[in-house]
């Protein structure tokens, strides 16, 4: 995993390093523990640490604006959109009888 000092006096920076986190690795480990949950304003990443919750989205951009705010450009945020069906996800087919949607599930990768 890569790994570097947070030297950076901008804000997601500043809120991660008032819970004692100065290093990357620390955050990505501290974020991915706090537990899911949709922060009061999906804009403002900063909230994952002063809510003490984050959705995949939020904890990823907060971990992207950290690595920005560093002027670490290798880590980069990207979302990948995935179909789900019952071609698919056959394991799902009486799920999609039932409610006759499909499902597109969305990751973000750091």
């Amino acid at each position: 995993m890569i790994d570097f000092e947070l030297k950076a006096e901008q804000i997601y920076s500043k809120v991660i390093q008032s819970k004692g986190i100065y290093t990357f690795k620390e955050a990505c480990e501290y974020i991915q523990n706090l537990p899911y949950g949709r922060i009061s304003d999906r804009s403002k990443f900063e909230l994952v640490i002063e809510e003490g919750k984050g959705t995949c989205s939020s904890k990823h951009g907060l971990l992207a604006g950290i690595a920005e705010e560093n002027n670490h450009k290798e880590v980069e945020l990207m979302v990948g959109i995935f179909q789900m069906s019952p071609e698919t996800h056959p394991v799902l087919t009486s799920f999609f009888k039932v409610n006759r949607i499909l499902i597109f599930q969305k990751h973000i990768v750091i």
